[in-house]
């Protein structure tokens, strides 16, 4: 896939076509946490816009903590705009314990577990996202998979990128 914008040879890109083949970054600038509930909710950090007839490539790393295994974990899944398609992998948290690797698309809910509010967990989803003639925003949704009135907290730091490629 070729990268985007093209700069043909011999020309000299302006600041603006530069500036576009940069990555969309959201990060946390502050712990979100979540108790009591199983219903899917934006997060106030997570969210990058997205240009209408678009691919990215996309990653999203999340640090978290919750109640013990099976009692409260992490359950997530995105929005985006109309018509938008995504494909990806994970690296998650398996439920009662290890690490699971594993796929979805747009229409895809994953759960990664916990094990104790003192212990940092990772999950990571890496994979392309195409939107069709309406921009948009993508959003990470998320709650707890067992309603729990143990935090479930997203940390400082977690990241959502979106690359342009076509």
């Amino acid at each position: 896939m070729s990268k985007y914008p093209v700069i043909n040879a011999g020309t000299t890109p302006a600041v603006t076509v530069l500036q576009e083949m940069l990555p969309d970054i959201a990060v946390k600038s502050s712990a979100t946490s979540r108790a009591s509930t199983t219903t899917l909710t934006a997060d106030p950090h997570l969210v990058v816009s997205l240009e209408a007839n678009a691919v990215y490539e996309f990653d999203l790393d999340l640090s978290y903590n919750g109640g013990t295994n099976g009692s409260s974990d992490l359950k997530f899944a995105f929005t985006g705009p109309s018509g938008y398609s995504m494909t990806f992998g994970t690296l998650l948290v398996a439920i009662p314990a290890g690490v699971t690797l594993g796929g979805g698309t747009q229409a895809s809910t994953l759960v990664s577990g916990s094990v104790g509010t003192s212990t940092p967990l990772y999950a990571r989803v890496s994979g392309t996202v195409t939107t069709s003639t309406t921009a948009g925003s993508l959003t990470l949704t998320w709650a707890q998979n067992t309603s729990s009135a143990t935090n479930t907290t997203l940390t400082t730091g977690c990241k959502m990128r979106v690359k342009r490629q076509a």
